[in-house]
C-alpha cells in the first residue's frame, strides 16, 4: 500500500501502533503534507458519517468540509502484547477502518433523490384525493 500519512511510532516499547493512508478518489495516495492536512481535516468527519448523526446533519444542511468528498481514509490500528516467549509479541487486536467521502457523497445524493420522490409522490396523492372529494356544495 501507499505511504502512509502518519507513521508509526518508532518506540519498541508501545506496543499500539496506529497508521493512516490518505487517497483521492481515484485510489491513489496524496502527497505526504497534503495527506496531512486532509486527515486533520476530515478524519472527525469521516469517522461520524455513516452513524445517524453524521446522515442527520447531512439532510439537516451541515454538511462535511467539501474536501473530504473526494477523500478516501484507510485506518489501521494494530494493539499487541509482549508474549510469554522472550523478545516475541503477539497481536491481540487488528482494527482497519475504510472512510470513503465519494461513496459517502453519493449515497447521499442517491438517498437524497428517494426521499424527494416519495415525498412528491404523497404529495401528488393527497391532491388527487382532494380532486376526487370536490368543490364544498352550498
Amino acid at each position: 500500500m501507499a505511504r502512509k500519512t502518519i507513521s508509526v511510532d518508532p518506540d519498541p516499547r508501545n506496543l499500539n501502533k496506529f497508521m493512516v493512508w490518505v487517497l483521492d478518489a481515484q485510489g491513489r495516495p496524496v502527497a505526504p503534507a497534503r495527506a496531512h492536512s486532509l486527515y486533520m481535516a476530515c478524519d472527525a468527519p469521516l469517522s461520524n458519517v455513516f452513524g445517524v448523526v453524521g446522515i442527520h446533519n447531512e439532510f439537516a444542511g451541515v454538511h462535511m468540509p467539501a474536501e473530504c468528498d473526494s477523500v478516501v481514509m484507510v485506518r489501521a490500528n494494530v494493539q499487541a502484547t509482549s508474549s510469554s516467549v522472550p523478545g516475541s509479541v503477539v497481536v491481540g487486536t487488528l482494527i482497519v477502518q475504510v472512510a470513503n467521502g465519494p461513496a459517502f457523497r453519493a449515497s447521499i445524493e442517491a438517498t437524497r433523490k428517494v426521499m424527494m420522490a416519495a415525498a412528491n409522490a404523497r404529495e401528488n396523492k393527497q391532491k388527487e384525493e382532494v380532486n376526487k372529494r370536490g368543490a364544498p356544495k352550498i
